[in-house]
């Protein structure tokens, strides 16, 4: 961290604010108790955008059990695109995380949410 302070480097320091940025507004913050105040946070904050709190938001999600799509929806939205897989509906959610492009991938079977990927976003164009 403190190389990439001292550097002159714009792209590197800008990774920095926003972490820290996104760190002291949540830690100054009331924490949200449940997944709709976390998603009340996130709308009031990036919505439409993706960035931290949608990361956060998608994380929790994750963590959820028996988590039905219209719900799923109802929280992040529609997603980027959706494929048919033998697994079920895959849906891609590009957003962005300290900067860096990343891609939620989630799983629906049987309009049920069955699984939660994430993996950095090489090919998006943010």
């Amino acid at each position: 961290m403190l190389f990439d302070l001292q550097s002159s480097d714009q792209k590197r320091l800008e990774q920095w604010k926003m972490r820290l940025r996104h760190h002291l507004d949540w830690s100054s913050s009331s924490k949200p108790r449940d997944l709709t105040e976390l998603a009340a946070l996130y709308r009031s904050r990036e919505a439409p955008g993706r960035s931290n709190y949608f990361a956060d938001l998608v994380l929790n999600l994750s963590l959820s059990g028996n988590l039905k799509k219209a719900s799923l929806l109802n929280y992040i939205g529609t997603p980027d695109a959706t494929q048919e897989t033998q697994e079920g509906q895959s849906l891609s959610y590009h957003f962005t995380q300290n900067t860096k492009p990343e891609l939620a991938l989630i799983v629906i079977s049987n309009d049920i949410v069955v699984g939660f990927g994430f993996r950095s976003d090489t090919g998006s164009e943010e």
